[in-house]
């Protein structure tokens, strides 16, 4: 019964965070959702450092800030590098199209109204 009961208590923790991950608007507050937990474990680890050592408090939330940076790299390079490239290609693509054809801004006429 125990086991059971723990298994339960996980799954709705993960299922939770899930929820969690999947109501956040964009890519990036999706990619912070997922990485949170560092943050939150870090915020924690530095408060119970800092009552013994300011320095080692310091060291441990350097730590906690590369491993985050690190999680959101990660995420980033999983799920959306490839959406980005293609992202940036179009736009390339648009661009260079753009300065072929000869389309350009047209020019102001200075304000005095002619």
């Amino acid at each position: 019964m125990g086991k059971h009961v723990t298994l339960s208590l996980f799954g709705m923790i993960f299922l939770v965070f899930a929820v969690y991950i999947l109501v956040a608007g964009t890519p990036l507050d999706r990619i912070n959702h997922v990485c949170s937990p560092i943050a939150w474990s870090g915020k924690a680890a530095t408060a119970v450092t800092d009552l013994v050592s300011d320095s080692a408090a310091a060291s441990v939330w350097h730590g906690t800030a590369t491993t985050f940076q690190s999680c959101r790299f990660v995420m980033f390079r999983t799920f959306y590098q490839s959406e980005y490239e293609r992202e940036v290609e179009q736009a390339k693509r648009a661009k260079s199209a753009g300065h072929q054809s000869g389309d350009r801004a047209p020019a102001s006429d200075g304000g005095d109204g002619r």
